[in-house]
């Protein structure tokens, strides 16, 4: 199965910066329209409540995204060959932005290290060209399923995938700053930063406590760290005994 390994977020900015990218006139005008909506929530209204906000919204259309990447490989190849050319490049790193630049570098390299591995899982067991999106719920009703029936396992994957949305949405954002397409004040540029590394945090845990992927033991970066220590707290959370040293767990109580 051909599939996007470079976050959705990424895309979407792409289709939004260069409207002829996507052969798609009703896609491409929710696209636009979504992040317009993106930059006006967080000029109005700040990071965190923007970005918890519109989830629904950018989970509709990144289930779009995957399903035209899906029916045009083409498409994809060149949408995944310009996104690792940015991220080789490491433009953002650079100017008056350097240090958002720098913790998005640092949150897509962890990233990719997640992505590489149960990437291998969704293409054993999603044939290709089977996503139907009519039959993929609503991330609300994901919530309300669970309120109907709890299950520590739903919860644990609506929390996954809010993170990837929180995540897209700090991507999108960023690449607003960077293109000078949204101006917003320092202290909104410092709590997006927090919350790219509070969403690759929560991406990473709890892709280990839903066995999506399991990290390197002799990666010890600061973020990795505190992937594996929230990872810990939430298994035993959920009932599972796991030792967590003190001193790490002191690190990411401070980071």
């Amino acid at each position: 199965m051909i599939q996007s390994q470079s976050p959705i977020g990424k895309f979407i900015f792409l289709a939004y910066e260069e409207p002829n990218f996507i052969n798609n006139s009703s896609l491409r005008e929710k696209v636009e329209n979504l992040v317009d909506l993106i930059k006006i929530k967080t000029q109005t209204r700040g990071i965190e409540d923007a970005s918890k906000s519109l989830q629904n919204e950018l989970f509709e259309i990144r289930i779009e995204c995957l399903n035209l990447l899906l029916e045009k490989p083409d498409l994809l190849v060149l949408y995944e060959k310009r996104i690792l050319e940015e991220i080789t490049n490491k433009f953002y790193v650079t100017g008056v932005h350097k240090k958002l630049g720098q913790t998005i570098a640092d949150a897509l390299e962890i990233y990719f290290k997640i992505f590489s591995h149960f990437s291998e899982i969704i293409s054993n067991k999603i044939p290709a060209n089977s996503l139907k999106i009519n039959e993929i719920p609503s991330l609300n009703g994901l919530k309300n399923l669970h309120l109907l029936q709890p299950s520590k396992d739903v919860e644990n994957y609506i929390t996954w995938l809010e993170a990837s949305l929180n995540f897209d949405y700090a991507l999108i954002v960023s690449d607003l700053i960077f293109k000078n397409r949204i101006h917003i004040k320092q202290h909104q540029v410092q709590q997006l930063e927090l919350l790219i590394k509070k969403s690759i945090v929560d991406f990473g845990s709890y892709s280990i406590v839903t066995n999506l992927w399991h990290p390197d033991l002799e990666d010890e970066s600061q973020l990795m760290r505190n992937i594996k220590i929230k990872a810990a707290i939430v298994e035993i959370e959920n009932g599972r005994t796991i030792s967590i040293p003190s001193e790490a767990l002191y690190q990411f109580i401070s980071a």
